[in-house]
């Protein structure tokens, strides 16, 4: 049983890893470019693993619109990015508080 306490164990050590890497490369990342916000939108994300309700829910939007967003077909305003990237890394870092309180298996 050990071993598979380990494989947990492990996937939330890359997960953390994982994480702090994107969060470390967002400052660099020009926002005001359609496909730079639009790749850290689709990425954030995945790595949150939220759904398009779930993040159209916390930022007052509809699922369509986030969908939108995801696929590079529609983006937000580019007055609405700056806060949305902010929002971005709240969730980040929740998402790391919680997967580093899972380390201690």
């Amino acid at each position: 049983m050990a071993s598979y306490i380990t494989i947990v164990k492990d996937d939330v050590v890359q997960r953390i890893d994982a994480l702090q890497k994107f969060r470390a490369e967002i400052p660099s990342v020009d926002i005001g470019q359609d496909s730079e916000f639009q790749k850290v939108f689709r990425e954030s994300q995945m790595l949150l693993e939220l759904s398009d309700q779930q993040i159209a829910d916390a930022l007052l939007v509809s699922r369509p619109t986030v969908n939108r967003w995801v696929r590079g077909k529609n983006l937000p305003h580019q007055g609405m990015r700056k806060p949305i990237i902010r929002w971005i890394n709240q969730q980040l870092s929740q998402k790391l508080k919680l997967l580093q309180g899972n380390t201690h298996l």
